[in-house]
């Protein structure tokens, strides 16, 4: 039986229907949601006390009562993945929201001219459909050199990006199907003092960090839904996402444009803190398993190239992760000299001027030959030269005590000697 609630000022087309909902209770706090992508890429609605969750495929979820508590409960997924009881307030906007509006529309409300002379950043690029919703819930279309401000909702379509710069000179980009939140930035730019929260729900974004996360090491924090990331001066990406095993969290820490390296500190929703200090640093957070890692250029391309490519300063900081990332098995250089893939395996000749090398004997001037070598490239796997080696010299024995008995050829001579003097009787 389909949820009936008077949807009157939401989406009542995308939330009423005869489709089946889930219906929730909070419980001590807390709602235990069971459908992660709508907690994550879904949309966030009012009905009247409930909060309405549609997830991209259209399913719906309803939390009773949810604006009727203070405060409001928590989100969690059966992972573990939590969006705060404030975050989904911010996301689902005001009791009356306002309309969606261009950026040149000319229109301006009271939130508007609250936030009008105090933005915390300026759009520098935009690639597609971006689309950024205010405090009061207007929907604006994102274009370059427009205004940001605290708690703006930007939001990217699929293939579509978009670069920030903020107040302090930090620089952002966010990649495609993305959703976060500008929840604060207050800068003071004579002391460098003040602080900057984000909240990623989903996609990718790149950052360089500006003045304030240099002079204040604790400023500038990320949250997403599974863990809480300090940046303390540095540059980096974050992701989140969802797989089979829940929501899914990658950081990676790269140098910055001058090679030098900050410092970012990760704490899961457990407590457990982990920090990145070293280029090309990284950790992969699924579930309730948390790996750290270096990351490899190839890794880095595929998952934050996009945003990357974004930053007004993107190729600069390609430049140094190139340097920095370790090569991946398909782009390490052949083996020259000495080593297990050395010239001697691979030497002049069909095997070396030896059995293995350019050296005499059977194995060659060593184990392992000297020269690159120009012969036949198809070497024998590792284990069958050493049998090889050895059975030669077992069976020569046997070879001279064959050749010294004279089995058949001595009758074949006796005969022939004999012949003559029957041939010199008749003369006689």
């Amino acid at each position: 039986m389909g949820y009936q609630q008077d949807f009157t000022g939401f989406a009542a087309t995308t939330v009423a229907g005869s489709a089946p909902a889930t219906v929730l209770v909070a419980a001590d706090g807390v709602v235990a949601v069971p459908d992660l992508l709508a907690m994550l890429q879904g949309d966030y609605l009012r009905a009247g006390p409930d909060l309405v969750l549609v997830a991209p495929d259209g399913a719906r979820t309803v939390i009773r009562d949810f604006f009727a508590s203070d405060p409001a409960p928590d989100l969690v997924s059966v992972d573990g993945a939590m969006v705060s009881g404030a975050l989904a307030t911010r996301l689902a906007g005001p009791v009356a929201p306002a309309q969606t509006a261009q950026a040149d529309s000319g229109v301006t409300t009271d939130a508007q001219l609250a936030q009008a002379d105090q933005p915390i950043g300026t759009i520098a690029s935009v690639k597609g459909t971006v689309t950024i919703v205010r405090v009061d819930g207007t929907q604006v279309t994102a274009q370059a050199g427009d205004p940001v401000f605290a708690d703006d909702v930007v939001q990217t379509a699929g293939g579509s990006t978009l670069g920030l710069t903020f107040i302090d000179g930090t620089e952002f980009s966010l990649g495609s199907n993305g959703r976060m939140v500008l929840d604060e930035m207050v800068f003071d730019p004579a002391s460098g003092d003040g602080s900057a929260n984000f909240n990623l729900l989903s996609g990718t974004f790149s950052f360089v960090s500006g003045q304030l996360a240099k002079a204040s090491p604790d400023a500038v924090k990320v949250v997403t839904p599974v863990a809480t990331i300090g940046i303390r001066g540095t540059s980096g990406s974050i992701g989140v996402g969802t797989g089979g095993d829940g929501a899914e969290l990658k950081i990676v820490l790269v140098p910055d444009s001058d090679g030098s390296i900050g410092e970012m500190q990760v704490t899961t929703l457990g407590g457990q803190t982990f920090s990145l200090n070293l280029p090309m640093g990284a950790l992969r957070m699924t579930g309730n398993t948390v790996q750290t890692f270096t990351m490899s250029l190839q890794e880095f391309n595929q998952s934050f190239g996009e945003s990357l490519s974004t930053l007004p300063s993107g190729g600069q900081l390609l430049n140094q992760i190139r340097e920095a990332a370790p090569p991946t098995p398909e782009d390490a250089p052949p083996g020259e000299g000495e080593g297990d893939q050395g010239a001697g395996d691979q030497g002049e000749g069909n095997q070396g001027e030896g059995n293995q090398g350019e050296g005499e004997g059977n194995e060659g001037e060593g184990n392992q030959g000297d020269g690159t070598g120009t012969g036949t490239v198809n070497t024998p796997p590792p284990p069958p030269p050493p049998p090889q080696a050895d059975l030669p010299p077992i069976p020569v024995p046997p070879r001279p005590v064959v050749t010294v008995s004279t089995p058949g050829p001595t009758p074949a001579a006796t005969p022939a000697p004999t012949s003559p003097p029957t041939t010199t009787a008749p003369p006689v």
